[in-house]
């Protein structure tokens, strides 16, 4: 019996890959996405049967336990639940809107909330599961510009362990995977702003891919990760705990 994910936010660089390898690990995986249903279509047909894309905005609460509620019907249950959908806020402090800070919380943070309210009950049901929530480096250092984004990023780092130490005795597992500089369409804005800087930090002077992300991903989803609990685990090669921006 094939086991079933849900993966927020499933259209980006990073949420693909990781769907791609969930359905090649024979994963029947449901994955969100709120516009572009040309690149949802094609992402499903890396693997047919495999991945279905299914609309939904994950600022509200509503249409997520929605979702939740579909793949429980549909399946029986949930057995993995990744946390990947993200947008960034590039405004100077004293120029960002209101509008864009609730934006950029409410995608980032407030979806692993909902989603996490949606399928926990589930999980202590099944008496087994898996969360991975993929927050950043960012949600431990700070940049010009991204408060808004480093805030959630930071809460979602938070949010995990403390959810972690609640559910650990039910057979949950919750972790955080924190990607360093990752070369997707979402970081080039930051590439542009810091990037030579933080490249000459990493010590193989190169940016990460998604398909290092997913590959820490596959691990933790898997038995060989099962002592593996409200961590928070860096993918930045090797990039240290102070980013100097100046």
């Amino acid at each position: 019996m094939n086991k079933t994910a849900v993966v927020i936010g499933g259209s980006g660089a990073i949420g693909s890959e990781i769907c791609k390898r969930l359905a090649g690990g024979n994963y029947n995986t449901f994955f969100t996405f709120l516009s572009n249903k040309a690149v949802a279509d094609n992402l499903e047909q890396t693997v047919p049967g495999y991945l279905h894309g299914i609309p939904c905005d994950v600022r509200k609460y509503e249409e997520v336990e929605s979702l939740i509620d579909k793949v429980k019907k549909e399946c029986g249950g949930v057995d993995v639940l990744i946390n990947c959908a993200g947008i960034s806020g590039e405004s100077l402090f004293v120029n960002k809107s209101i509008d864009e800070w609730k934006n950029v919380l409410e995608t980032n943070l407030f979806s692993v909330f909902y989603s996490c309210r949606s399928v926990i009950p589930i999980m202590l049901e099944q008496y087994r599961g898996v969360i991975i929530n993929v927050s950043s480096i960012l949600g431990t250092f700070g940049i010009p510009g991204m408060e808004d984004y480093c805030a959630s990023k930071s809460g979602i780092i938070g949010f995990t362990q403390s959810l972690a130490s609640e559910v650990a005795r039910f057979g949950i597992r919750v972790n955080c995977i924190s990607p360093g500089m990752i070369d997707t369409q979402m970081s080039k804005g930051a590439q542009k702003q810091i990037g030579k800087s933080v490249k000459k930090l990493i010590p193989c002077k190169e940016f990460g891919s998604a398909e290092n992300v997913a590959d820490l991903m596959e691990f933790l989803v898997s038995s060989k990760a099962g002592y593996i609990n409200g961590e928070n685990i860096m993918v930045g090669g090797g990039l240290g705990r102070t980013l100097p921006v100046s």
